[in-house]
């Protein structure tokens, strides 16, 4: 991760990648977001690289120091599957949500498994599965349409962007009024 952000200072490279939008890039602020092991190490990339702003973990065990550590003045927000009786967050996002000094948040996505956060749901929308294959598909990535996960899925990290980037706390405040999310912890500031 820190190759890739360190890249994102290569003026050759981001010239190509973003000329269609002129100005609209600042390789000094980045957000970070990542699914289980992508999750925890957007965490602990918030937590000791300076170019990083804040970001999103998708339902990964946050793992090393930054567990214990936590940081300051970068917004974060943690994303679960589906909770139910039998289920709960991940127990490692306790202490480490304790310890983030910034606006922050704790969600849960309705009827979904683990590997939900993926491309497959929303494929699934586009192919017929056998019916014999739907109960293992739903132990998978859970029961929520695909297209409901990706709507959001978006209003997160939208929410979390305009956040970062804009100082709009609304849009953020905002995604518990998905029926598909669940608000757990939410500790940010004043909406505006």
């Amino acid at each position: 991760m820190f190759f890739l952000i360190s890249q994102l200072s290569n003026k050759t490279l981001t010239a190509s990648v973003f000329a269609d939008f002129p100005g609209t890039f600042n390789p000094h602020k980045v957000a970070v977001y990542g699914h289980s092991f992508g999750g925890a190490t957007a965490a602990s990339t918030a937590q000791s690289n300076p170019r990083v702003v804040g970001g999103i973990n998708f339902d990964g065990t946050i793992y090393g120091p930054v567990a214990g550590q936590g940081f300051k003045g970068k917004p974060f927000v943690l994303v679960s599957r589906g909770l139910d009786n039998s289920t709960a967050p991940v127990p490692e996002w306790d202490e480490f949500y304790q310890k983030i000094d910034a606006a922050k948040m704790e969600l849960a996505v309705r009827d979904t498994q683990h590997y939900a956060f993926t491309d497959v749901p929303l494929l699934l929308t586009a192919y017929q599965l056998p019916p014999v294959s739907q109960l293992t598909v739903d132990q998978v990535f859970g029961t929520l349409n695909g297209r409901k996960l990706e709507k959001a899925v978006n209003e997160i990290m939208t929410g979390l962007l305009e956040l970062l980037f804009n100082k709009k706390t609304r849009p953020l405040n905002d995604v518990g009024r998905n029926p598909d999310i669940d608000v757990l912890l939410s500790h940010l500031p004043k909406c505006k």
